[in-house]
């Protein structure tokens, strides 16, 4: 897998439960943050970006993979990675969120399992190993404390380019 760092964006985000409308992706708020999504993982392509990461969390992280891959029929040249934190990950999902996650496994055009089974530090790994390996975060982020916010942090050390897209007031900010 030929990865240049200066074209790669991985991303983070909150899971379902912390978002205001949980699972419910109907919901018109959801909506807007997929387009949102969309729009700056968009931006990202025609800005020189190639590659994407997706660490394949619940919530931000399917919901950009499959945006990538949906953009991928109007930009052929862009690439989505799965980085899975443990085989398993998706194990106690939905039926629906195991079908979705299996599907972008099989359509991604690399991936990358860090162990075997879970361990404490695995999505730990996993993020950093994302951000080790990109230019770039777009992030889902409303200020709380958890995975997103440091994985903010840690890619912001790093000197990424990050991008904040508050789900709770849609603003974005670089």
């Amino acid at each position: 897998m030929t990865m240049y760092k200066s074209e790669t964006c991985c991303f983070t985000g909150h899971r379902p439960q912390k978002l205001a409308w949980g699972y419910d992706e109907q919901d018109e708020r959801c909506k807007q943050l997929k387009r949102i999504l969309r729009s700056q993982i968009e931006q990202m392509i025609t800005s020189g970006i190639r590659t994407f990461i997706s660490g394949m969390a619940l919530g931000t992280d399917i919901w950009a993979a499959e945006i990538v891959l949906e953009l991928k029929s109007s930009y052929p040249n862009v690439r989505l990675i799965a980085a899975i934190p443990h085989e398993g990950q998706e194990l106690r999902w939905s039926e629906g969120y195991k079908k979705r996650y299996a599907d972008i496994r099989d359509a991604a055009n690399d991936e990358i399992v860090l162990h075997e089974h879970y361990t404490k530090s695995c999505m730990h790994e996993r993020n950093r190993w994302m951000v080790d390996r990109s230019a770039c975060l777009i992030a889902v982020f409303n200020g709380e404390n958890g995975g997103t916010k440091g994985t903010i942090e840690y890619a912001r050390r790093k000197g990424l380019n990050v991008v904040l897209i508050n789900p709770d007031d849609f603003k974005s900010e670089n």
